[in-house]
């Protein structure tokens, strides 16, 4: 880890160390394993009485490879977890008829 510095202007050597360069060695080996596709978007479905239809639809296309949450006004967002099952998902909501955008 020590490097030293020979033409130093105004003579001598300068011991040179980077305590950091494991931490920068890392870090480049994690950002390679990062992903580079891009989440999904999110589907919003309005005007439904009843959840457990929607439920069974999804487990049925994409087993748990999708987020649900409630927000307002008998809305659910329906967040998938990769680019393939959003279609899938899509899909499906076409197939039955369901109000929803994204």
């Amino acid at each position: 880890m020590n490097e030293n510095k020979q033409d130093y202007w105004l003579g001598g050597t300068i011991p040179i160390t980077n305590r950091f360069r494991s931490l920068s060695e890392q870090h480049m080996e994690e950002a390679d394993k990062q992903s580079t596709e891009p989440k999904p978007p999110p589907n919003f479905i309005s005007g439904f009485t009843n959840i457990k239809p929607l439920i069974e639809l999804l487990n049925t296309t994409a087993k748990d490879k999708y987020l649900v949450k409630t927000v307002y006004n008998d809305q659910v967002r329906v967040q998938p977890t990769e680019s393939s099952i959003y279609t899938i998902i899509v899909k499906a909501l076409i197939d039955k008829n369901t109000e929803f955008h994204t």
